[in-house]
């Protein structure tokens, strides 16, 4: 059996390429602060709701609750534009040594598309859950879910695109995720009395006369 996966590797940014559905995505207005000790804060400017500066201090109000302060004097510069480097995937493959259930080892094919990259390939192998193997450019590290991936450790299932996050050291990105509502409070769950008597049947019926409405009668 062959399987193919398709990986989707945001490089170094979350502006760019966010979809894990899209090999293609529009790229979103970022804030770049770029500090003097080489760290890279990057805030995509839909999460910034206030700015203010007080006393060579500037503050940031993001959604979630969330502030973000830096002192003036430590920032090299600000823009909207990543001037940097961005981290490389130099390789990446599925191989028998990692996974049991892949016959053959693969090599993925790494395709630039716009600000991501995307890595395909097309895997013999029997389940959808693997470890993949890859190598990266210097320093570089790669991310899934907020947890870094360790080459022929880290698992997933693939049973639809995965998006990575490739970044350098001292980048950060800020994310904002959405918390769904909790089925088991209070408020999700109402009593309701229904008539179950009505939609209840056997198939084994009694010959002495004994209905399957009589469990219903509060008649012990």
């Amino acid at each position: 059996m062959k399987q193919t996966f398709t990986l989707i590797l945001l490089v170094m940014l979350y502006g760019m390429g966010v979809s894990a559905t899209k090999a293609e995505s529009a790229a979103e207005p970022v804030r770049y602060i770029a500090l003097r000790d080489g760290q890279l804060i990057a805030i995509p400017e839909k999460y910034i709701i206030d700015e203010e500066e007080n006393n060579g201090v500037c503050t940031l109000t993001l959604e979630g609750d969330t502030t973000f302060t830096y002192a003036l004097s430590n920032v090299d510069n600000i823009s909207n534009t990543y001037n940097g480097t961005p981290a490389s995937m130099l390789s990446f493959s599925f191989t028998h040594e990692d996974n049991d259930q892949v016959f053959a080892d693969v090599e993925a094919n790494i395709e630039e598309k716009g600000d991501s990259i995307l890595v395909t390939a097309e895997v013999p192998v029997i389940g959808k859950r693997l470890r993949p193997a890859f190598t990266l450019s210097d320093g570089a590290s790669l991310w899934c879910d907020g947890v870094q991936q360790i080459s022929g450790q880290s698992s997933h299932r693939f049973t639809s695109p995965v998006a990575y996050t490739l970044a350098q050291p001292k980048h950060w990105i800020y994310e904002v995720t959405t918390v769904e509502p909790d089925d088991n409070s209070d408020d999700q769950w109402k009593a309701t009395k229904i008539d179950i008597s009505s939609v209840t049947t056997t198939n084994a019926p009694s010959n002495y006369g004994e209905a399957v409405s009589n469990l219903w009668d509060n008649n012990n």
